[in-house]
């Protein structure tokens, strides 16, 4: 459990209004990104607040309705679907949904005196007109981004699940969207559907999907999408062919250009013959028939 002690000493007052915000949802290969912004009053206290990550879906579940129903808690939602994640990528995509749950927590009312954003970096709005810090792992860190964490993750993850009763084949309920085998199998078997990201690995190897081409539809029909040269080997299959694999012989082949020829001496009389002489027994025998050819 998280306490106050970080956003203390960042602000001079306890009445300071610091809102966290954290996003969630980069990894997966299908959904929406989602993020969150919360200011938590100093004198409301709500038990058991972490990182996200580090509570269990109930825990998680429990804390969402705490936070979401508390009359002191003030918060936003806000999500970037598919299609802008495929056209901006998804590092800007969740750097817009930071912004635009800063902002909708603005309009609702609340203009905070500093904003902690979770992460190394900061969205484009909320660094110009917020008093903002990016804090590398501030889900672990700081009190208000740990409840950010939680709102945005049961935000997206509930999404999710409605996603599971449209497309039930691919068991999102499961996996929530995220590169798990039993989802890569899924889509190695029923082809993508029209939440997944076609600029995310494995599934732009395998369809050749890039951002420019049209978001396939729901190919569950037909389940021989895949072209096979576009299979991407598992580290099993990579680890097997490694063990079966004969080795290479090899042949050293002789470079020629580089092995100089000897020349061949020939059997009649002249300077030809006498210049392929070599050693005393052959500078003799060139002096006799030298001495011969003389007489």
């Amino acid at each position: 459990m998280l306490g106050r002690e970080f956003e203390q000493k960042l602000a001079n007052s306890k009445k300071a209004v610091i809102v966290g915000v954290d996003e969630a949802g980069r990894g997966p290969l299908a959904g929406p990104v989602y993020a969150a912004a919360c200011y938590i009053p100093y004198n409301v206290s709500i038990e058991g607040i972490n990182d996200s990550k580090k509570l269990s879906e109930t825990e998680r579940d429990q804390l969402f309705e705490k936070l979401t129903h508390h009359p002191g808690v003030k918060y936003a939602i806000c999500d970037v679907g598919v299609r802008k994640i495929e056209e901006i990528n998804i590092l800007q995509a969740a750097m817009l949904a930071m912004d635009q749950a800063v902002e909708s927590l603005g309009n609702s009312g609340v203009r905070p005196a500093i904003v902690l954003v979770d992460g190394p970096r900061l969205p484009v709005n909320v660094a110009k007109n917020y008093n903002a810090t990016a804090v590398v792992k501030g889900d672990s860190k700081s009190f208000s981004i740990a409840a950010a964490s939680i709102l945005a993750k049961v935000a997206r993850d509930r999404h999710m699940l409605k996603m599971d009763q449209k497309w039930p084949q691919y068991s999102f309920a499961q996996h929530k969207g995220y590169p798990t085998v039993c989802h890569q199998t899924a889509i190695r078997k029923h082809g993508p559907c029209p939440i997944h990201r076609m600029t995310f690995n494995p599934l732009k190897t395998w369809f050749g999907q890039s951002k420019d081409s049209d978001h396939p539809t729901n190919q569950s029909s037909n389940p021989t999408k895949i072209d096979p040269k576009h299979k991407r080997k598992t580290t099993a299959d990579a680890k097997i062919n490694r063990t079966n694999k004969k080795p290479k012989s090899r042949v050293h082949k002789s470079k020629s250009k580089n092995k100089r020829k000897r020349p061949q001496s020939s059997k009649g009389s002249g300077s030809s013959s006498i210049a392929t002489q070599d050693g005393p027994e052959g500078r003799r025998r060139s002096a006799r028939i030298a001495a011969k050819g003389r007489a």
